[in-house]
């Protein structure tokens, strides 16, 4: 995991018309906040965020870095990277928030910059939006960007982002979710027939009108990530399924997949 070499703790890309609270399971999911221009954010730890290096004037950096295993690369310069993209990773999300205005929540995603530069992988560490298809574009976009080469080899980031979703949902607990889903994870044991079985992967998902799941979406801390394959398959899967009806409201829920 990185490590950052001064008071700073994360970096924080806040999207246009995404921005906002934590989407947690402690009750339904807060208004949405009036959208603005990406920004790219340091987390200081007075516990207030602060414009990261390089976002106003390309041409200061304070000599903050984030340490990988290997190598380092600046706070200035993954904000140089990130920031021309800043556009498509909202679209990700937009996209599918017009349809279903419920999506919502926090998500991080973990980068390996190789020794020149480019983008070595990009995975899905943390995620309660509960959409594959936000999740899996966010990835492709990722792939796209370009780095300064790190300082001693290659390094890891990770990138928390929020997305504000435009309706309310109600986070069941996790305890009520595995008395709904009983054997139903069990199902997906079949998606690995043809892709490498994931670890550890926490699943979030939507239930509409007749408790049908409406949307679901995958994370794994494992640094080999998710197949695409398998989360192809058990978004299928996952949004065959039929629960209780949240007679009216939409139920968010999440479980663990093969857990280690």
């Amino acid at each position: 995991m990185a490590m950052i070499r001064n008071s700073a703790l994360c970096v924080l890309l806040l999207l246009m018309s995404s921005c906002g609270g934590s989407d947690t399971p402690s009750g339904e999911t807060p208004a949405p906040k009036q959208g603005h221009e990406p920004e790219l954010y340091g987390d200081g730890s007075e516990g207030h965020r602060a414009t990261a290096p390089g976002m106003d004037d390309d041409d200061d950096d304070d000599g903050v870095s984030i340490e990988g295993l290997k190598g380092t690369i600046s706070t200035y310069d993954i904000s140089k990277g990130i920031k021309p993209h800043s556009t498509a990773l909202a679209v990700c999300f937009q996209g599918a928030s017009k349809r279903n205005a419920y999506l919502g929540g926090d998500i991080e995603l973990s980068f390996t910059i190789a020794r020149n530069g480019s983008v070595k992988g990009v995975r899905i560490s943390k995620s309660s939006i509960g959409s594959w298809a936000v999740e899996s574009c966010l990835i492709k976009v990722g792939m796209g960007m370009e780095f300064r080469e790190p300082s001693g080899g290659e390094a890891d980031f990770s990138i928390p982002l929020e997305f504000e979703s435009r309706r309310s949902s109600l986070w069941w607990s996790e305890e009520r979710a595995d008395s709904e889903l009983a054997d139903k994870p069990a199902e997906l044991d079949a998606c690995s027939a043809q892709s490498t079985e994931p670890r550890n992967v926490w699943v979030t998902l939507y239930l509409g009108n007749r408790g049908l799941v409406t949307s679901a979406g995958f994370a794994s801390p494992n640094p080999e990530g998710i197949d695409a394959a398998w989360a192809d398959c058990a978004s299928a899967k996952i949004t065959s399924w039929t629960l209780t009806d949240p007679r009216g409201k939409i139920a968010k829920l999440g479980f663990r997949y093969n857990p280690e």
